[in-house]
């Protein structure tokens, strides 16, 4: 059976690494332990990394966060908030970086500090 992607449910055709191959490289983890894929289209992986629509923190596997804490240590919270969007109610509210920090990490347990952050490298 095919996977499906992650975001749209149409046919997967591509691997996405929730943290990026040369991160993963950089910091001395195999890029190949599936906890860091994703199954993603290919209309939904280019869209990602276009940056016209970046996938939500909701969207990332659990097994996925653990594998960043595990090979970032502190920094994850920082590059996954740098590398996907927080969802909409944190966004949109009204709330300091620091309240966005604390109500993502305790509602979403994806540590994310900068909600607003979007600039890729």
């Amino acid at each position: 059976m095919r996977e499906r992607c992650a975001i749209c449910n149409l046919n997967a055709h591509h691997w996405h690494h929730v943290v990026y191959e040369q991160h993963v490289e950089k910091h001395g983890g195999d890029t190949t332990d599936p906890r860091n894929l994703m199954p993603l289209c290919f209309q939904c992986h280019g869209a990602h990394h276009g940056r016209s629509k970046v996938i939500g923190l909701h969207k990332i596997p659990k097994a996925a966060i653990d594998f960043a804490h595990e090979l970032l240590g502190a920094y994850a919270g920082d590059y996954l908030a740098r590398y996907y969007r927080a969802p909409h109610y944190l966004r949109d509210n009204h709330t300091s970086t620091v309240d966005g920090a604390r109500a993502a990490e305790e509602d979403l347990g994806r540590y994310a500090r900068y909600p607003d952050r979007s600039d890729a490298e």
